[in-house]
């Protein structure tokens, strides 16, 4: 149930307090074998909208007068371990599926009224239900959307054909969300308009329960579009990050001594002009050897920063983070400023204080050209890492130059994102939102 909340409140904020999911719980305690699942050991197994689910919905609903037919989206979390042994196989045919409307139910009642997700979870893998569940109600919107005469709603499993500037996984999605015309979200055929007090007209509730945030929770004031003054409105502090929000009664939220109002990265301290500075790659961070480019906080609410600059040959970068999280660190590089889907030039440093770090080249065309694009980086980078009381400091020289295929120079801009891994699940999320941070060399 927590991270079903968490879903919620991740559409509820990124469609700018448009779309509430109204959410019941079932829970089915009786054994489900692979039979009850359906599929076959080549092809996967998987739960689909099948007569176990109808029965057992059906028993669990008709108490209470209501019908699988009262729902836009059934969603199925149901546990599943993989298992092979002496000629035993046993996995899941996806991560997760799902069937807008309309459904392939067996019962053709439901088939028009109601979508179904089916969502194999192994119990380590729990962490992650909220994304599971923000990412397949993705597909369900984009036929929602679809039968409600509402413009194609994108894809997220194909980024590469959406316009825009993002990120992977939750920026994805949150970017997605975030495009939608306004008035879409009030005019779907599923589901109903409810109008909220709003003494403000912020565009936040001042105190609905039935919604994930509104103004009690988020504190800020319900005479009030701007709270604290700052220039910016109460309803875009608190839709400000891809997972946090802007503090309502701090002016200065990040404390960088500029007025959230007036930041364009209200959350992160960041610097977003980089130097021409050739630092030395040896481990330490001297006195006025590096410009800071971010500070932000870990999972431990420690401080870690990130330092850039620049030459004709290499771009630098350093960092300074406490060992604990040493392994959860991952650079993400969009050196033409192009879109992280776009183009050749996307380059990802993986567990870069660590002597495992990996280069990958994302997203080109020709497999051949990324092997070898990659290797080249491999060979050409300078890396140096020193771990002193409990700090780590990286610092790694990219050799951006024309073997590399572009040249660095005076008013070039690049986009930059830390990914840092959230808890002990493996999920990366990035730092900043929107995604990426846009920087310019000078």
């Amino acid at each position: 149930k927590k991270e079903v909340a968490g879903a919620r409140l991740f559409i509820w904020r990124h469609t700018r307090m448009k779309l509430n999911l109204a959410v019941d719980f079932i829970v089915v305690e009786e054994p489900l074998g692979l039979l009850d699942i359906g599929g076959d050991s080549r092809r996967g197994y998987h739960l689909g909208a099948n007569q176990r689910v109808i029965r057992d919905l059906s028993q669990a609903l008709r108490p209470d007068g209501r019908d699988i037919t009262d729902y836009a989206v059934v969603i199925t979390v149901y546990p599943f371990c993989s298992h092979q042994s002496e000629g035993v196989r046993i996995r899941s045919w996806a991560r997760a599926g799902t069937a807008g409307v309309p459904t392939s139910w067996p019962d053709r009642r439901y088939r028009m009224t109601t979508g179904y997700t089916g969502i194999p979870l192994p119990i380590e893998m729990i962490h992650e239900l909220d994304c599971l569940v923000a990412h397949e109600f993705q597909h369900q919107l984009g036929s929602i959307f679809h039968a409600s005469g509402h413009p194609a709603y994108p894809h997220v499993d194909n980024p590469t054909a959406m316009k825009g500037k993002f990120g992977e996984g939750q920026d994805c999605i949150a970017h997605v969300m975030r495009t939608r015309p306004q008035q879409n979200w009030l005019t779907l055929k599923w589901g109903y308009s409810v109008t909220a007090d709003d003494a403000d007209a912020d565009g936040l509730p001042d105190n609905d329960p039935n919604v994930p945030l509104d103004e009690h929770r988020f504190g800020s004031r319900t005479d009030s579009g701007d709270t604290d003054g700052d220039g910016l409105g109460d309803l875009h502090e608190a839709i400000a990050g891809l997972v946090e929000s802007c503090d309502p009664n701090n002016p200065d939220t990040d404390n960088d001594g500029m007025p959230d109002g007036n930041d364009p990265n209200p959350l992160d301290r960041i610097s977003t002009r980089v130097k021409k500075k050739t630092p030395v790659i040896d481990g330490t961070i001297g006195k006025d050897e590096w410009d800071l480019c971010a500070e932000f906080r870990d999972n431990d609410d420690k401080t870690v920063k990130a330092y850039l600059n620049w030459d004709d040959d290499y771009l630098y970068v350093a960092l300074l983070n406490p060992e604990s999280n040493r392994e959860h660190l991952t650079l993400d590089f969009d050196l033409m400023n192009d879109g992280w889907y776009r183009g050749t030039d996307n380059v990802r440093l993986g567990g870069v204080v660590e002597a495992a770090y990996y280069i990958h080249v994302k997203d080109r065309p020709n497999k051949t050209l990324d092997d070898d694009l990659g290797r080249f980086l491999s060979e050409e980078m300078k890396r140096s890492v020193q771990k002193r009381d409990g700090m780590c400091t990286t610092e790694i020289a990219l050799p951006v130059n024309e073997k590399f295929g572009m040249k660095l120079r005076d008013g070039t801009k690049i986009g930059f994102q830390i990914r840092l891994r959230k808890g002990d699940y493996q999920r990366d999320e990035g730092v900043f939102f929107p995604s990426f941070v846009e920087l310019e060399l000078e």
